[in-house]
């Protein structure tokens, strides 16, 4: 198959509606017992079948997935060997482990800009791994007791929001910047190292008030999305 006969937009779009739904269940997971290595695994396959389109998607791209992808993937791995084997780690371990996950996230697209190796592939890897890495850590959080069980709601919001715009079809204009919406993601990450490095109820009050703020910062999105299909509707 030539690169322009493959469609990734098209594997995408099929793609991210269970990677989504995977990602929620997490929630009912999270209350049976080893429930956490099951999503942890379901999330890991479906980042395989994710990567498995990389030789049609990447075409000419070196190792296989270019430099910036390969800084994402490595990124990705450490974020699992740190939970799965997170009962080995102390937690200041594994809040460093996480905290270089979360500083790696500038490499990459400074390596993609750096050799011209840009891709729609590239960019929604980067931000379906920024995505998990939320989740993960604040159903980690929720399950060994570090932060309010609520947390959990703020981490899974990616994915009731990628739901969301399939089914709007459209996401119309957000009402925030994107430099808005990126400084509120890292200081949601930021505050998600904290349970494991202060204590309670310092850390509680840090990483509430972080979660209040992506709260905010998707309602307000979610609010674009309605609104823009308000208006689709009435044309």
């Amino acid at each position: 198959m030539s690169p322009k006969a493959y469609n990734f937009d098209q594997f995408y779009q099929a793609w991210i509606v269970p990677h989504c739904l995977v990602g929620l269940s997490g929630v009912w997971l999270r209350l049976i017992n080893d429930g956490a290595v099951w999503w942890l695994g379901l999330m890991t396959l479906s980042f395989l079948i994710y990567l498995s389109q990389a030789r049609k998607a990447l075409h000419g791209f070196p190792l296989l997935l270019g430099y910036a992808n390969m800084v994402t993937t490595l990124r990705l791995l450490i974020i699992l060997s740190t939970l799965v084997f997170s009962t080995h780690l102390s937690p200041l371990e594994i809040a460093l482990l996480l905290l270089l996950a979360i500083l790696m996230d500038g490499l990459d697209g400074f390596l993609a800009r750096r050799f011209q190796q840009t891709s729609l592939f590239g960019e929604r890897l980067d931000m379906e791994t920024d995505a998990f890495l939320v989740a993960a850590v604040s159903i980690y959080h929720a399950t060994h007791g570090l932060a309010p069980q609520w947390i959990i709601v703020p981490g899974l919001m990616r994915y009731f929001f990628g739901l969301a715009v399939l089914f709007f079809k459209s996401g119309g204009k957000e009402m925030t910047s994107k430099r808005f919406r990126a400084t509120i993601a890292v200081i949601f990450f930021g505050s998600l190292l904290t349970p494991f490095v202060i204590p309670r109820p310092l850390s509680d009050w840090v990483v509430q008030i972080a979660g209040g703020l992506i709260l905010l910062s998707f309602g307000l999105s979610f609010f674009a999305l309605m609104l823009h299909q308000v208006k689709s509707t009435h044309r």
